[in-house]
């Protein structure tokens, strides 16, 4: 689940980044060192989380 890899589908990864910054309390830097990537990649990884959540039918007013 840490190792980076490039345009494969990781929602459990995504999910798990998207729940620690919607915390509020972790900074991108932090929650990508924690996962093994850069920053920047946990922007993508959080739009892509949002797309699930989206897709599932999970209301933005349940997501806190």
């Amino acid at each position: 689940m840490l190792r980076p890899l490039r345009r494969e589908k990781r929602p459990g990864r995504d999910l798990a980044m998207y729940i620690l910054s919607r915390q509020g309390i972790y900074t991108h830097k932090e929650i990508g060192s924690a996962f093994g990537v850069g920053y920047t990649s946990v922007t993508g990884a959080l739009l892509r989380a949002d797309e699930y959540l989206r897709k599932e039918g999970v209301s933005k007013k349940n997501r806190g």
